[in-house]
């Protein structure tokens, strides 16, 4: 068993100097962009729409969908976060290349889960 991790940490650390090798310089962004604030806000208005001409029992139902997703991306986060940091404890410039993609899939995450919400509520709305 000691073997197997010992071989998989070893490629792991190949797979990593590679990327350092190859990787363009990252760029540090700060703040948000205005067309992702502006499109969420959109997305928040016509969800709202939608949930007023819903019933107060499947307003109960979306609620506790949305109780159950926001649960569901804490734990995701918190699991991707502590892979991540397993990945690059040992090596701070690593830690900075992945930040931007940890960024990135987390919000793809995030978009995943509110266009789940979305077509719950859209499914309510039909009945």
């Amino acid at each position: 068993m000691k073997n197997i991790q010992n071989t998989i940490i070893s490629d792991i650390e190949s797979e990593v100097e590679e990327i350092k090798k190859s990787a363009p310089p990252v760029k540090k962004e700060s703040g948000l962009k205005l067309s992702a604030v502006t499109k969420q806000g959109l997305v928040e208005a016509q969800r709202k729409q939608k949930t007023a001409k819903l019933s107060p029992a499947q307003m109960q139902m979306v609620n506790a969908k949305q109780k159950d997703m926001d649960m569901s991306y804490e734990l995701y986060c918190d699991t991707f976060a502590s892979v991540l940091k397993i990945l690059t404890d040992n090596d701070a410039e690593l830690a900075t290349l992945t930040e931007p993609a940890k960024n990135g899939v987390l919000a793809d995450h995030k978009q995943q889960l509110s266009e789940e919400l979305d077509e719950f509520i859209e499914l309510l709305g039909q009945n």
